[in-house]
C-alpha cells in the first residue's frame, strides 16, 4: 500500500483527527470529495468545501446529507458521473492550492475572524477555500448561482444541526468512548453546552488508626531544639527544660526513630546544663528524666546510665554507708533518702510548724533548702535499720550523720541541711 493510499484511507476514515482532515483538504485537492463525505469532518471545513462549487465535492456533500435513494431527481441528474481514476498511472502533480488557514478555514480552538461575512476575502484564484467568501460566478447565469447558494444554505443548516445531534449521542454513549475528540466538538458547537453534573472534590483520606497523624515538631526539629537548650535555658525552671528532652523522646517513640545518637545528645545536654546553670539545677533535671516519674524508658535509661559521680560534691559524706531508710538509735528520728531527703521527729518539745501534728517532717530537695513537709510524713518501719552514733549514711545527693545529741542531714552538692532532735531543730 502506497503513501497516497494511506492518505486516501484517512480522508474517508471517521476516526481521522480534524487536524489531519484539514491537512488532507489543503494538500490533496483530489481527496476533497472523500473529506466532504467523511462524517467526522467539522462544519467549517464542510462550508469551505461547499464554497468551492466543485461538482465532485457537491456530489459527496449530497450523498453525505441525502442517501442515494432520497436524492431529488433533478439533483441526481445534475451530478456528473465521476471518472474512474487510472490504476496503473501515477497521480498527477496537483496544482498549487491556497493554504486553508489563509483562506479562512478555522481549526478547532482557532479564534473566529472578525467580520468574516461582511468583508469576504477576494482572490483571483477561484479555488480558494474561504469561509464566508463565494467563488466567482457568471453574471449571465443567476439561476445556477441561486442553486449553489441554496445548496450551501442547506449544507450550513445541516452542519449546525449535526453537532447538536452528535452531542446528544456522545452523552448517551459516554464521553470516554470518543476520547479527546469529544472536547473540540463541544468547543466548536455554536449551541450551548449541555448541563453536566459537577463532581465534588474528593476528601483527603483520614489517617488510619494504625498510623495516627503526628502533630507538632518532627524528630529532627525536636533534636535541634534540644541541641540549642543550653544556650536558650533560663536556669529557673528545670521542669520546662526537661520537657525539651521528653519531646525528642516522644517523637522518637512515635516515629520509631530513637537512636543512640539521641541518647548521647541527651547526656551531653545534661552536662552542658551543669556548666550553664550549676550542679543543683542539672541534678534536678537529671532526676526528672531518670527518676520514678520518668515517662520514656529510652530517655530514662540513657540519662540514668550516667550515674551521679560526675556531679561536683562540694560537701561529700566521706566513708558513708549507702542506705535509703534508717532511724536514730533512740528510734525517735526516722529518715528516708531518695530523690529528696525527709526526716521525721516523732516526739519533740519544740513548737511544731503550722499544720504539723503527731511529729514533724522536714524535707530537703536537690535544688531547695530544708522546709517542713508534714503533708507527707515519714512512716517509721516496724524494724528499721539503725544508724549508730558516729556513723554516716548517704544515698545519691544526700547524707545524714548520727550523733548522741542529734541527727544532722544535708545536701552534698550545696551543704544546706538541718539538725534534728527531740528538743530542737536548726537549719543551716
Amino acid at each position: 500500500m502506497t503513501e497516497h493510499d494511506d492518505v486516501r484511507r484517512m480522508a474517508s476514515d471517521p476516526a481521522t483527527d480534524w487536524d489531519i482532515l484539514h491537512w488532507i483538504a489543503e494538500n490533496h485537492p483530489e481527496l476533497r470529495p472523500e473529506v466532504a463525505a467523511n462524517p467526522s469532518t467539522y462544519p467549517e471545513l464542510l462550508e469551505a468545501l461547499a464554497d468551492l462549487d466543485d461538482p465532485a465535492i457537491n456530489a459527496a456533500l449530497m450523498r453525505r446529507f441525502w442517501p442515494e435513494d432520497e436524492l431529488p431527481v433533478t439533483e441526481r441528474a445534475a451530478d456528473p458521473e465521476p471518472e474512474p481514476e487510472p490504476e496503473s498511472e501515477p497521480d498527477p502533480e496537483p496544482d498549487p492550492e491556497p493554504d486553508l488557514q489563509e483562506a479562512g478555514i478555522l481549526l478547532p480552538g482557532d479564534d473566529q475572524p472578525q467580520d468574516s461575512h461582511t468583508d469576504p476575502l477576494h482572490d483571483d484564484d477561484p479555488g480558494v477555500l474561504a469561509v464566508g467568501a463565494t467563488p466567482a460566478a457568471d453574471e449571465d447565469a443567476p439561476e445556477a448561482g441561486e442553486r449553489r447558494r441554496g445548496r450551501r444554505v442547506g449544507f450550513i443548516v445541516l452542519a449546525v444541526l449535526l453537532p447538536l445531534i452528535a452531542v446528544g449521542a456522545i452523552l448517551a454513549l459516554g464521553l470516554t468512548l470518543l476520547g479527546d475528540r469529544s472536547t473540540p466538538a463541544a468547543e466548536q458547537s455554536p449551541a450551548p453546552e449541555p448541563e453536566q453534573t459537577t463532581t465534588e472534590p474528593e476528601e483527603s483520606p483520614e489517617p488510619s488508626p494504625e498510623e495516627p497523624e503526628i502533630e507538632g515538631p518532627t524528630v529532627e526539629e525536636a533534636r535541634a531544639a534540644l541541641q540549642d537548650l543550653p544556650e536558650e535555658t533560663s536556669c529557673e525552671d528545670p521542669a520546662q527544660d526537661a520537657e525539651v528532652f521528653e519531646l525528642l523522646a516522644e517523637r522518637g517513640d512515635e516515629e520509631d526513630a530513637w537512636t543512640q545518637e539521641h541518647a548521647d545528645l541527651s547526656q551531653d545536654v545534661v552536662e552542658d546544663l551543669q556548666d550553664e546553670c550549676g550542679d543543683p539545677y542539672a541534678a534536678r533535671v537529671f532526676q526528672l528524666l531518670s527518676g520514678e516519674g520518668a515517662e520514656h524508658d529510652a530517655l530514662s535509661t540513657a540519662v540514668g546510665g550516667m550515674g551521679t559521680d560526675w556531679f561536683n560534691y562540694a560537701f561529700p559524706a566521706t566513708g558513708a554507708r549507702e542506705m535509703t531508710t534508717f532511724s536514730a538509735p533512740t528510734g525517735n528520728v526516722v529518715c528516708e533518702l531518695g530523690e529528696s531527703l525527709r526526716c521525721r521527729v516523732l516526739d519533740h518539745s519544740f513548737e511544731a510548724p503550722e499544720g504539723c501534728e503527731d511529729g514533724t517532717t522536714y524535707r530537703i530537695s536537690v535544688d531547695e533548702g530544708p522546709e517542713p513537709d508534714c503533708e507527707n510524713q515519714v512512716s517509721p518501719e516496724d524494724e528499721p535499720e539503725v544508724l549508730q552514733y558516729g556513723q554516716t549514711a548517704a544515698n545519691g545527693f544526700f547524707a545524714c550523720a548520727s550523733f548522741p545529741s542529734q541527727m544532722s542531714c544535708w545536701n552534698q552538692l550545696t551543704g544546706e541541711g538541718i539538725n534534728l532532735s527531740s528538743t530542737r531543730n536548726s537549719i543551716y
